[in-house]
């Protein structure tokens, strides 16, 4: 979850997927603001090969400062 001012916080998103885990689907990649405006969400399904592929994702994803929160 991101800042939805953020135009390109989608494309970041999948960078890193693709990155650690390079045969997941992008194609799977939905995103969704809150009601309030203020969050973009960015949902996608990962094909990981083994446990490091995740963790190296979400490390990534939570030392970014773009990034607001990831499960």
């Amino acid at each position: 979850m991101g800042l939805a001012q953020d135009d390109e916080f989608s494309g970041f998103v999948s960078e890193i997927v693709q990155r650690h885990a390079p045969s997941s689907n992008l194609e799977t990649l939905t995103s969704k603001i809150s009601s309030a405006g203020k969050y973009i969400s960015v949902t996608v399904i990962v094909l990981a090969e083994n446990k490091q592929q995740l963790d190296s994702i979400y490390l990534e994803l939570t030392g970014s400062p773009r990034v607001v929160m990831a499960l």
